[in-house]
């Protein structure tokens, strides 16, 4: 659809000032999530938690090797080729 994609590098630093630039002065400049902690952690009544895991950007490998060595030494372990933890040679 687009003959010349444009490509934009863009720092850390310019993106949140963009970002930041549509909140009201007193959410950039105070430590509004900090106080907020302070008052949940001062709160005497507990609130109940959640613990969670969030899993994304995944992957499949196809040379994925059930019970393979996760540490192996190398940038991708978990594979046949890099033996089994009960293996005498390793």
């Amino acid at each position: 659809m687009c003959d010349h994609p444009k490509y934009v590098i863009e720092s850390v630093e310019d993106y949140q000032a963009r970002v930041l630039a549509f909140k009201p002065a007193i959410i950039q400049n105070d430590d509004y999530v900090n106080k907020l902690y302070a008052k949940i952690y001062a709160d005497p009544n507990p609130r109940p938690t959640v613990k969670m895991v969030h899993i994304s950007d995944l992957h499949y490998d196809d040379k994925y090797a059930v019970g393979s060595l996760a540490n192996c030494g190398s940038y991708l372990c978990c594979r046949e080729s890099w033996g089994y933890p009960e293996d005498p040679a390793l």
